[in-house]
C-alpha cells in the first residue's frame, strides 16, 4: 500500500475500465474499501427533471422553481452525467 500511494497516478491516461472517477486500481480500492466501508449514507448521484415539475404547473412546483431559480441551483440540480 506504501509503494501504490507514492505513484502518481496521473501520467497514465485515465483507467476507463475501473470507473471514470478513478485513476488506478489503488484509488478505485481504497474508495470502496474505505471511504464505502465507513459511510453507509453515500447514495447514487440523481438529478431533477425540471420539465417535469415544470408540467405538473402548480403552485408548489412554480414556487420550487422560483426558489432554486433565485439561489442559482437550478442548473447544478439538472446536471445529469452518465
Amino acid at each position: 500500500m506504501k509503494k501504490a500511494r507514492t505513484e502518481n497516478p496521473y501520467i497514465w491516461l485515465n483507467d476507463k475500465g475501473i470507473d471514470y472517477r478513478f485513476w488506478s486500481l489503488f484509488q478505485f480500492d481504497f474508495y470502496k474499501t474505505v471511504i464505502l466501508a465507513k459511510d453507509k449514507n453515500i447514495v447514487q448521484m440523481k438529478y431533477i427533471d425540471w420539465d417535469h415539475i415544470e408540467s405538473m404547473d402548480t403552485s408548489d412546483s412554480r414556487r420550487v422553481i422560483d426558489t432554486v431559480t433565485q439561489h442559482g441551483l437550478k442548473d447544478s440540480m439538472s446536471f445529469q452525467y452518465d
